[in-house]
């Protein structure tokens, strides 16, 4: 079919294209089952969409053809000019495996879905080049040599059980530090000696990657604020090797049995190394207390993984948060909807929700044999409703825990900060007529209260 096209006259062409299209839409149409639904997207989403699909269905530009490691690692090397350094090999195997979870399921794709898989990895490979080139840097690497992460705050628990709000919250003691989202996203400078400008250009570089994805799913924010200068969680920066971003993220719940089995090790070593060159810059800016400052980090699937972070972080403290399955899963389904709406015409919430529930029993076990099984790791537990309730409460008492001082001047921050949050929320809910800010169920999601009840164990002994 490609072959004729370009000879037919130019009206025979739009006419075949756009009757296959609407073929194309009419099969999925009918199709639908009960738990059927089209992509959350904007109009701007759908008109590229309907403009670039005979691109995609026939192939016609290079970004669409499937997906291939090698290919995308010379067109980075291409791009970047930073040398063909890679740094170690053990992303291909994550890589590798998203990739052809991707190029099996092409029909399922919308064209600007493809590019934003695509694009996801070509940035992330370019990251992987300035990277591991820029760490060879004697004065970078002699820094790193004596200035190990110490004693990092690491809040993780199955996604939607509070771990951004606290994560906010603890990232506000003028003692600690969380990294922001531009220097997760690209940590290697772009202006040496000019921390300003430097700043500035990362900073524009990352706005303009989340205005993208705020242009085609705009109610991103309503489910997870994001920002380029706000703290955000590790996931960002460990994309880099374990390539689950949001476009991505869903897979872990679909596909958790395949990357469960890797030995996430070398993932961690490399986020140190990431940290470390962010405390490196601020000290290289001549801002020694701020290079020094204690981490505080957060990321919901350090759940699945602490064996490997402990391996790496040995003196982490640990903060772990519960809430009820009842509500923490269905809000979660809602977060992987995101990559759905971004990535395919329409798609089957009940396996959405199959896959929350497969993940959701196979982080939480994992994380209860590693506390089983490590007697000598202790970890702050917080209760979602108590950290709603009385948040400034819960952070006195970790701290508490955590042997950390509790300031006058971090609890005035905080109850600022508190007080400003409530303000913007309840505005955002007069806006929506007073609605909630998140709206969802297990039923929704094709999950039964049967369905969370086969993880009590978890509901018994944390809530």
């Amino acid at each position: 079919m490609v072959s004729f096209l370009p000879e037919s006259p130019l009206w025979i062409t739009v006419l075949s294209l756009f009757t296959i299209w609407v073929a194309k839409n009419l099969a999925e149409y009918l199709s639908r089952g009960k738990y059927t639904v089209a992509a959350n997207i904007s109009f701007q989403a759908k008109f590229g969409n309907f403009m670039l699909w005979p691109y995609y269905w026939f192939t016609l530009r290079k970004e669409f053809k499937p997906l291939d490691l090698d290919a995308i690692r010379r067109e980075a090397i291409k791009k970047e000019k930073a040398g063909t350094d890679f740094g170690d090999n053990w992303y291909e195997t994550p890589y590798n495996i998203l990739i052809n979870i991707i190029n099996s399921g092409r029909s399922q794709w919308t064209p600007i879905g493809f590019v934003a898989y695509r694009e996801m990895f070509l940035r992330l490979l370019r990251k992987r080049l300035r990277f591991f080139n820029y760490i060879k840097n004697p004065d970078v690497k002699e820094y790193m040599e004596k200035n190990p992460v110490r004693s990092p705050i690491f809040v993780f628990g199955m996604p939607r059980t509070g771990t951004t709000f606290l994560h906010r919250l603890l990232s506000l003691d003028p003692k600690a530090r969380a990294p922001l989202t531009y220097e997760l996203m690209d940590p290697i400078e772009r202006v040496p000696d000019d921390v300003e400008k430097d700043s500035a250009k990362r900073i524009k570089f990352c706005k303009i990657q989340l205005d993208v994805i705020l242009s085609l799913i705009p109610h991103l924010n309503s489910i997870h604020e994001v920002g380029a200068e706000l703290p955000e969680e590790c996931l960002v920066a460990i994309g880099m090797d374990m390539p689950l971003l949001f476009e991505t993220f869903h897979f872990l719940a679909e596909h958790c049995n395949e990357i469960a089995h890797i030995d996430a090790t070398p993932m961690y070593e490399n986020y140190q190394k990431q940290l470390q060159v962010l405390a490196h810059n601020a000290y290289k800016a001549g801002d020694h207390e701020l290079a020094k400052k204690r981490w505080v980090l957060k990321c919901p699937v350090h759940l699945a993984t602490l064996d490997y972070l402990v391996k790496v972080f040995p003196d982490a403290k640990l903060v772990w948060t519960h809430r009820d399955l009842n509500n923490a899963l269905p809000s979660l389904a809602g977060l992987f909807r995101l990559g759905p709406d971004l990535t395919q015409p329409t798609f089957e919430l009940d396996q959405l929700g199959k896959g929350v529930l497969t993940y959701a029993k196979l982080a939480l076990e994992r994380a209860e044999k590693f506390f089983t099984t490590s007697k000598d790791t202790s970890c702050c537990n917080v209760k979602y409703l108590e950290l709603i309730k009385n948040p400034i409460e819960v952070v006195k008492a970790l701290y508490k825990q955590c042997d950390y001082e509790f300031t006058p001047e971090y609890e005035k921050i905080l109850e600022e900060y508190i007080a400003k949050n409530k303000a913007e929320r309840e505005a955002t809910k007069k806006k929506t007529g007073g609605k909630s800010m998140h709206n969802y169920s297990l039923e929704e999601y094709g999950m039964t209260k049967s369905d969370v009840d086969s993880l009590s164990w978890y509901t018994e002994k944390y809530l």
